[in-house]
């Protein structure tokens, strides 16, 4: 079975044989190809061998060099398609149809980013009203390149996954994420946009590191990753030599939906092998440093509650490193802060105020937003569920998502965040605090005060506040705090939000109080 599977992924690539050119997973018809950027276009071939790219009018020719290795560039172009692209070689030509050139976003992260839109049981139940969301989908100028779970040593060259149009059942297996990005950038900016998927279920960030990161930081876990695979050389070897076989497997599943066929297992070469520091990012994110690309979304954070402490230094690390890579050092990077979430709700216990890594994670990412330049965070509090880590509303985390981008980098005049906090003062028994409202007034949920503020004094013991709001500015008292000193708002792992603007988006929870 495995050499029939085989043969039929040869078949079904859209390269020619080797003997000729073949070209990565990454071209294939339906691409988007970045705009305004120049166009690598790259492949294998026999040494020596004549190779003739053409788009439209642009044509380029190159010869592979004596590694078999060959890449041409085609001048930058506007938005536009379908076009076709055409790569000839010893007078054969392939052609990879409807092609589009516009943005391509990259979207990353563990699983409230992999989370597909219909129900993956007993994991997910879909987005909200998913039927009727999928069979709606009629994007036409909207592309998504779906990347198979996958891990490896050392960093490689060849990425796997293939490109679907947005439309009908072919999003069903789409990031939901992804897919209400998209949707809204392709509607308010009016150009074709592509969406590269890879993120991968209860993954760490470290395993989204290059390695040199991660052997600096942690010289101890790698070199014991180093001998986990040389202990293991043999396991190693078979799983390498099933990849082929695993992606077919992997394009098949995603191709259906919900006809029963589940995403098959790649057979691990030692437990715990995908989650190793830098095994994902070498083999999902390394290879696409060659793909041009406009940004990246960014989910993830369930994995590394427990170490908050650490988690906007090494959100840093990963965006100016994946910046570095691509050659684009103010690249957009727009990211999700934590959903709501109590597993203490779902075991019907009481809240425990020293259960908050959530919590305190979700503070690290507000302050990654402010310190990190060209970043910008969805606030997504307000639409988890205490009861699954994998809420169903996605819809509005994407185009919050989207946004941002419109906002920063589209130049389209849209609220883009929630109010923000800009200061904090005393008067008495008084502490104001002052909001930066981005174009858009101060509001409350329901009623006319909002709740889940807490002031505390040199104590450090927070007592909830009555909360007033005066303009840009919110004034907290309370009768068991007669010198306040720091104020927080929505701190629990499950907030209940109540401070919002008029555009109907949420104040992020936050702490003035310095964090360890």
């Amino acid at each position: 079975m495995r050499f029939l599977s085989i043969a039929t992924l040869i078949v079904l690539m859209p390269v020619v044989a080797p003997a000729q050119a073949t070209l990565p997973e990454i071209f294939r018809d339906h691409m988007v190809l970045q705009r305004q950027q120049p166009i690598p276009i790259w492949g294998n071939a026999a040494a020596g061998t004549a190779i003739t790219v053409k788009l439209e009018e642009a044509e380029q020719s190159t010869n592979a060099g004596k590694d078999g290795k060959w890449r041409v560039e085609l001048p930058a172009r506007q938005a536009g398609g379908p076009y076709i692209l055409t790569v000839t070689a010893k007078g054969k030509t392939t052609s990879f149809k409807d092609v589009l050139l516009g943005d391509v976003w990259l979207a990353s992260g563990q699983s409230n980013m992999s989370m597909v839109m219909r129900p993956v049981l007993p994991y997910t139940m879909g987005v909200l009203d998913y039927e009727h969301e999928i069979a709606a989908a009629n994007e036409q100028n909207v592309r998504f390149y779906t990347v198979p779970e996958e891990g490896d040593f050392p960093e490689q060259a060849e990425m796997h996954g293939f490109w679907q149009v947005s439309q009908g059942s072919q999003v069903c297996n789409v990031s939901a994420v992804a897919y209400y990005f998209a949707r809204k950038m392709n509607q308010e900016a009016g150009i074709p946009i592509g969406m590269i998927i890879s993120a991968v279920g209860s993954s760490g960030i470290d395993s989204w590191m290059e390695m040199g990161i991660n052997r600096n930081r942690h010289a101890e876990d790698m070199a014991a990753t180093d001998k986990l695979l040389a202990d293991h050389s043999v396991e190693f070897a078979e799983y390498q030599r099933d990849r082929p076989d695993f992606d077919l497997r992997a394009e098949e599943s995603l191709k259906s939906c919900g006809s029963g066929l589940p995403m098959p297992m790649h057979k691990q070469p030692f437990p715990g092998f995908l989650f190793k520091r830098s095994a994902i990012y070498n083999a999902m994110i390394a290879p696409l440093h060659q793909v041009p690309i406009k940004g990246v979304i960014w989910y993830q954070g369930e994995a590394d509650a427990k170490w908050y402490q650490v988690y906007a230094d090494r959100m840093q690390d990963l965006i100016v490193s994946w910046r570095t890579y691509w050659h684009q050092p103010q690249m957009p990077f727009y990211f999700v802060q934590l959903a709501a979430w109590s597993p203490e709700e779902r075991q019907g216990l009481d809240f425990d105020p020293k259960s908050l890594n959530f919590t305190n994670l979700r503070e690290k990412q507000r302050i990654a937003a402010m310190v990190i330049p060209n970043t910008g965070m969805a606030v997504s509090a307000d639409l988890g569920d205490p009861m699954f880590i994998h809420p169903r509303n996605k819809k509005p985390v994407g185009e919050r998502l989207a946004l941002l981008a419109l906002a920063h980098d589209y130049g389209i005049k849209v609220v883009s965040s929630g109010p923000t906090l800009k200061s904090m003062s005393r008067s008495g028994e008084e502490l104001y605090l002052k909001f930066d409202m981005h174009d858009s007034p101060l509001r409350v949920n329901t009623g006319t005060r909002p709740y889940g503020f807490e002031i505390a004094g040199a104590d450090k013991v927070f007592h909830p506040a009555i909360a007033t709001v005066d303009g840009d500015t919110i004034k907290l008292t309370s009768p068991q705090v007669k010198e306040p000193q720091n104020a927080r708002y929505g701190w629990r792992e499950n907030p209940s939000l109540s401070l919002y603007n008029a555009a109907g988006l949420p104040a992020s929870p936050f702490t003035t109080e310095l964090q360890k």
